[in-house]
């Protein structure tokens, strides 16, 4: 996918070459351990969140720094959640099908707050349906292989983040008995997961998508870390999550 309208400035994305000159951000998955994570801690420093981030807002002050929206979200009126994003006021990310629907719901007229990401056609959500299995990124036109945490950490790049620190990112899917019954897979039982095959098996899929951060990102010189409050995902290095605040604070 490539962004219809840069939103880290106005040059021509195909000069883009990687800096690294904004420090560190977090970047949120939203697996179960985010219910535990005390988000509040971020309040101040960059943070980029996704999908339906918003369900945990009635519990926590902090809010993010971006937002993203491409996957399929799992229920009816996701046009509603982008539109409470956007009305936020942050930068938001959405796919570029979302685009007419939200412009028709607008009232007045919205900031230039949205960047519309248009997709990647080689890579697509999971292995079981991908054209082609990426083994690297290939920006600056961003790769949708995967996960739309895989889009975030791209455009972190792009933007001159690093480190780029996770949360949330779990893994461990385990098949839900049907949308009418409890999530067990994120951090609110009713999130809401929506799939065309067992989703038990969306770990290879979301193991791969991080060794190709990771692969990616030794080669732009740009470090991950791991800060989620346990889970299964050991591609990138662990840090403590208190012990990654101290760092984010110096």
């Amino acid at each position: 996918m490539e962004m219809c309208r840069p939103p880290i400035s106005e040059d021509n994305m195909e000069t883009w070459s990687p800096s690294k000159d904004l420090g560190p951000i977090w970047i949120l998955g939203n697996g179960p351990s985010l219910a535990k994570t005390p988000l509040d801690e971020l309040i101040g420093q960059p943070s980029f969140a996704m999908n339906r981030i918003h369900l945990l807002y009635p519990k926590v002050e902090w809010r993010p720094t971006y937002y993203l929206c491409i996957d399929d979200v799992g229920h009816s009126d996701v046009y509603s959640d982008l539109k409470y994003h956007a009305d936020l006021g942050y930068p938001c990310f959405f796919k570029a099908s979302y685009a007419n629907e939200l412009e028709m719901r607008r009232i007045k007229r919205w900031p230039t707050n949205i960047t519309y990401l248009s997709n990647c056609r080689l890579h697509l959500h999971d292995l079981k349906n991908t054209p082609e299995i990426p083994q690297s990124w290939h920006l600056p036109q961003l790769c949708g292989f995967g996960t739309g945490l895989s889009v975030m950490l791209q455009i972190a790049v792009m933007m001159g983040y690093d480190p780029l620190i996770l949360l949330g990112c779990d893994l461990g899917f385990v098949d839900q008995e049907s949308p009418d019954h409890p999530d067990p897979n994120h951090f609110t039982p009713n999130y809401g997961t929506t799939c065309d095959w067992p989703l038990s098996t969306r770990d290879a899929t979301l193991i791969h998508a991080h060794k190709v951060a990771q692969h990616s990102c030794d080669q732009y010189g740009v470090t991950i870390l791991n800060a989620s409050l346990g889970g299964i995902l050991e591609v990138h290095q662990r840090i403590d999550f208190q012990e990654a605040l101290k760092c984010t604070k110096q």
